[in-house]
């Protein structure tokens, strides 16, 4: 499949790379105590798609109908919010034995406040309480500030990679 995209004009534009959790429970760390971690609902949903059209680039927004869908296939969804506004989120998907951390954002002003890094614990707390310890995340490979975050919350690389193309035309 790789070959026939190739040699219709499609080239490879980067890499997804997969992360496991270790299985421990990182340690806490500070958020401005004005911040608020919450179980998201169904009428968060327009606030959380506009903090990931701030935290990603046009290429990996998701639209309204897609984040909707992606919420009520999760089995874990929170949010961070400050003076009741939604500053951060989180999404996990999950079966009997394993969970997949689908989706992390956080409002670029906050970014440095640990909002996404406490997200992401109280979900591996979350499913570590349900005795799930097989979970993962992917990213690209090129974000290295998802993949420090990502070990610092105790994932580490797989040997698991997934080429993003893009044909030759787009921008």
């Amino acid at each position: 499949f790789k070959n026939l995209l190739i040699s219709t004009g499609f080239s490879i534009f980067q890499h997804i790379v997969v992360l496991i959790w270790n299985q421990s429970l990182p340690q806490s760390l500070p958020v401005p105590p004005t911040v608020n971690f919450r179980p998201m609902t169904q009428s968060d949903l327009d606030a959380v798609v506009a903090i990931d059209h701030l935290a990603f680039d046009p290429l990996w927004r998701i639209s309204r109908d897609s984040m909707k869908c992606a919420f009520l296939s999760s089995a874990h969804a929170s949010v961070a919010e400050i003076e009741d506004t939604i500053v951060g989120y989180e999404l996990s998907t999950a079966n009997h034995l394993t969970a997949h951390l689908t989706r992390l954002a956080v409002h670029p002003d906050y970014k440095l406040a640990n909002i996404g890094y406490s997200l992401v614990r109280l979900m591996l707390e979350y499913f570590q309480r349900f005795h799930v310890n097989q979970i993962t995340v992917n990213t690209q490979q090129n974000n290295s500030a998802s993949i420090g975050l990502y070990k610092k919350l105790g994932f580490a690389l797989t040997d698991d990679s997934f080429p993003v193309f893009r044909y030759a035309n787009s921008a």
